[in-house]
């Protein structure tokens, strides 16, 4: 082989290599990119755990399925979305005050419990607050639900440019060029067509994020904002159900006196 010839097949092999690199780089990030998603969502659904939590000790304060949607309506806010069950071990139960009479201690039961609630929906939509930051100490990032519909977008504008500009089927044909001998045989034999359908078996779909089916909470107002309201409820209950209150506080209790909460005694009533 003359050294001129061999230069150049050296150098379209070299061009070649870079040409697939970054064809299949360009297909590997996609994938890593795709990998992360479907871990966050994973991540999120059981970060909707700490929301169904709060709402199960929330319903729990208040007792009665009616003062529930009472409250609720009375805030504006559809409670379907809240009526799912938690498992046991998303509950954290809150710490009963223990200086103040049964109807105020109520009251800041039923105020810690929705603030909790309100803190969990906020943070399940849109991350935690700047005030209270991640919560993680490994460098690892918050997920939340507004995240996801950002990472969706992005990764949907990857897949459109990868489909079109990393087209399997034109990366073959371009391959082709640099073997004149093959070329030659398929203009003889009428091979080398039919690459079409390599490209809708290595296209990406795009990401269907309204089919993830990811839970929605509506957003709450913030608890000073519904402090009126709570208190309201509270008192309606303590009224209406004055025993079943006493027994209230008295689980509650039992139940704080197995770990010890994050926060406070409790929302100030």
């Amino acid at each position: 082989m003359k050294p001129e010839k061999k230069q150049i097949l050296d150098l379209a092999d070299e061009f070649l290599a870079d040409v697939a690199t970054s064809f299949f780089d360009a297909r590997c990030q996609l994938d890593a990119m795709i990998e992360t998603f479907e871990a966050a969502v994973a991540q999120l659904r059981r970060e909707a755990g700490r929301v169904t939590g709060a709402a199960a000790v929330l319903r729990t304060a208040l007792i009665t399925d009616a003062a529930v949607e009472a409250l609720f309506h009375e805030l504006g806010v559809d409670a379907a979305p809240f009526a799912t069950g938690a498992a046991p071990e998303q509950i954290r139960w809150i710490r009963v005050p223990s200086l103040w009479g049964r109807r105020r201690r109520y009251r800041a039961v039923v105020g810690e419990a929705y603030r909790r609630l309100a803190a969990a929906v906020s943070c399940y939509q849109d991350g935690p607050s700047a005030e209270a930051g991640s919560g993680e100490d490994d460098g690892a990032h918050a997920i939340y639900y507004r995240l996801l519909e950002e990472m969706a977008r992005l990764i949907n504008d990857r897949i459109a440019a990868v489909n079109r500009r990393c087209v399997p089927s034109e990366m073959l044909q371009y391959v082709k060029q640099f073997d004149p001998a093959k070329v030659e045989r398929e203009g003889i034999t009428g091979g080398g067509g039919g690459n079409g359908g390599i490209d809708d078996r290595l296209c990406y779909l795009p990401l269907d994020f309204p089919a993830l089916q990811l839970p929605v909470f509506p957003r709450l107002p913030p608890p000073q904002e519904a402090r009126e309201a709570l208190c309201q409820a509270a008192d309606a209950v303590y009224r209406d159900r004055p025993e079943a209150v006493a027994c209230l506080l008295e689980e509650f209790k039992r139940r704080q006196a197995n770990w010890r909460p994050a926060s406070g005694p409790g929302a100030t009533p």
